[in-house]
């Protein structure tokens, strides 16, 4: 699912209006690189998936019952972002990055601009944020051959090597997406049956060896109640 810069921003024009001058309500981080946007007043997301084989952007119901993760990026973004406003997305010309920008306030109320870029790049998928003078705050991965440290100017990945898709359709391209949350869902469903599966085998295996204890307790009890009757058997020849 390799896509062009013109396939990207036809899928942002696609849900572009939907988002822009709206509150980001929540930033959630799923596993396998799976971030979600949230709105206000929109029941519908923006999933951005950050894999390295396909990343890819789109906006769908929000149903994937999965656990949140959270992450040091995660916390970043929500510090400087979280409850702004949407004021654009756009994609950079002839580039598979997508840029948001957000205005949002701070504790002593000063307006600030900041610049979400994400880069749909495969191998190289990234999110960088930014501020007004476009100098790094953080970045989701931190790459060997680039300059991503916090208060450097933000570049462009130069491994971004075009490609065009001209067979490109949103609605394939959406019914992909969707079924690979599906898969996304059904993994993690997978994987939290098998921890519940290995935590009760090991009760069971607990249970066990206390019930063996219990039987090996109650025999010795048993034993020496017989040892005990016994003992006052003959006490009572004694006596007689």
């Amino acid at each position: 699912m390799h896509l062009s810069p013109n396939n990207i921003k036809e899928i942002i024009n696609s849900f572009k209006s939907l988002y822009t001058h709206k509150r980001l309500n929540s930033i959630i981080c799923y596993h396998n690189r799976l971030i979600v946007f949230s709105f206000q007043k929109e029941q519908d997301v923006i999933f951005i998936n950050l894999d390295n084989s396909s990343p890819f952007i789109f906006n769908y119901q929000n149903n994937l019952d999965l656990v949140p993760d959270t992450n040091n990026f995660i916390v970043e973004l929500k510090k400087y972002i979280h409850k702004g406003n949407l004021l654009d997305i756009d994609v950079i010309e002839n580039q598979r990055i997508v840029k948001f920008v957000f205005s949002n306030t701070d504790a002593f109320y000063h307006h600030h601009i900041y610049i979400l870029y994400i880069e749909l790049i495969p191998a190289h998928a990234n999110m960088v944020l930014v501020n007004e003078n476009n100098q790094i705050i953080t970045s989701y991965f931190k790459d060997q051959k680039r300059i991503l440290f916090k208060g450097t100017i933000y570049e462009i990945d130069n491994s971004n090597k075009l490609y065009e898709n001209d067979s490109f359709n949103l609605d394939e391209y959406m019914s992909k997406c969707s079924e690979s949350l599906a898969n996304q869902k059904l993994i993690h469903h997978k994987e939290k049956y098998k921890v519940i599966y290995r935590l009760a085998k090991r009760k069971e295996k607990t249970l066990k060896k206390k019930k063996e204890s219990i039987i090996e307790e109650v025999k010795l009890d048993e034993y020496r109640l017989n040892y005990i009757e016994h003992g006052k058997e003959i006490l009572s020849r004694i006596y007689e």
